[in-house]
């Protein structure tokens, strides 16, 4: 009889402890953070990813009251709004830390088997990505809307005043018209870019043909030679012979065309813009240097998004859509390289395109 029990106790006791660990399995491969909290507000459970999110690391929390764990940020309050309402119930709060996160937060009651209340479970969801991507989104929208309503705008007041009169004098018809045309010549840039740009997002592989890196240099410096000339601008090519590029062309060409025209805006007069190009190993690098004022270093990590202006104004009177450098990042990006830029206040920068030479993707 003893033995029976005996292994009826142990046995009991294994199932227990194997349901313990699949628990313990499950909840540490959770996306959410689990915390569990009886009524008087002491940490019962703790998962994995409610750790990272609350950042803590190593102590042992299962007995602490809960405001060792989340301190008197906004999850305290609400934890203690659930302990004394008792409710299911949702909230975004932000968790402060080196990262902050900015988090879904979700209460359930827990109640025992007689029904009695004994505690709440918090699941927390990591939004901060999301929340990033719908503000980029609504900038971007917001961006859109100010760079086609500028030349728009413009354009309307123009004709406006040409139906109004002004159309039956040579000269200010002639004057309005030009101001109507440099208008609806950015408005165009803009959509082209926009269109580029969104083609270039989807991720769809390109067209790829080998040709030489000098070529494609050189047809890019071409392009911009006249609004260089205009500036006074002097242009330097020092490109490496015989290097040879699996790319597609007219996208490379346009990504330096970029970088050269946004190196030309932020000259001036008198100054030089060269571009080089070498081969290190099986890459491709592409300089673009200026003697222009240079980036402030808290501009670096933003200056690819669209949109994005170091100096607002200059770029508009420059003729920018403000999308130049994304357009280069989204090429580069579809040659499986990246893109850099190196910059020093006073002193102009360099903006570098590294790509692979390509001789592993032929036959592609």
């Amino acid at each position: 009889m003893d033995d029976t029990f005996g292994a009826d106790l142990w046995r009991v006791q294994k199932e227990l402890e194997a349901e313990i660990q699949r628990s313990e399995a499950i909840l540490s491969c959770m996306k959410e953070g689990i915390l569990a909290i009886d009524g008087a507000g002491e940490v019962l459970k703790l998962n994995r990813k409610a750790r990272q999110m609350l950042n803590i690391t190593g102590a042992k929390v299962e007995g602490a009251p809960i405001s060792f764990v989340c301190g008197q940020g906004e999850l305290l309050a609400f934890v203690a709004e659930g302990l004394a309402a008792r409710d299911n119930s949702e909230r975004e709060i932000k968790l402060s830390g080196p990262s902050p996160i900015i988090a879904m937060a979700t209460r359930s009651p827990m109640f025992g088997s007689g029904g009695e209340y004994i505690g709440m479970v918090v699941a927390l969801n990591d939004i901060t990505q999301l929340r990033r991507l719908e503000n980029v989104r609504r900038d971007f929208a917001s961006n859109v809307s100010h760079e086609l309503r500028t030349p728009i705008t413009s354009i309307r007041g123009f004709v406006e005043t040409l139906l109004n009169g002004a159309i039956t004098e040579p000269d200010a018809a002639r004057r309005f018209l030009e101001i109507i045309n440099r208008h609806a010549s950015r408005l165009s840039s803009i959509i082209e870019d926009l269109l580029t740009l969104s083609s270039l997002e989807k991720g769809e592989a390109i067209e790829l043909a080998r040709q030489p890196m000098l070529t494609i240099v050189q047809k890019a410096m071409d392009g911009m030679a006249e609004k260089a000339e205009e500036k006074h601008i002097k242009m330097k090519i020092l490109c490496e012979q015989g290097i040879d590029v699996l790319v597609n062309g007219p996208l490379l060409e346009t990504a330096i065309s970029n970088l050269i025209d946004n190196a030309i805006n932020y000259s001036e007069e008198g100054t030089t813009v060269s571009v080089s190009a070498e081969r290190a190993g099986e890459m491709v690098s592409i300089h673009v240097r200026d003697e222009g004022p240079g980036i402030e270093k808290q501009h670096l990590d933003r200056i690819f998004e669209r949109f994005y202006r170091v100096d607002a104004a200059r770029s508009r009177k420059a003729g920018g859509t403000g999308l130049g450098l994304s357009i280069v990042k989204h090429v580069v990006l579809a040659h499986r390289g990246n893109v850099t830029v190196e910059s020093v206040p006073g002193k102009g920068s360099v903006f570098s395109i590294h790509i692979p030479i390509g001789e592993s993707q032929e036959g592609e």
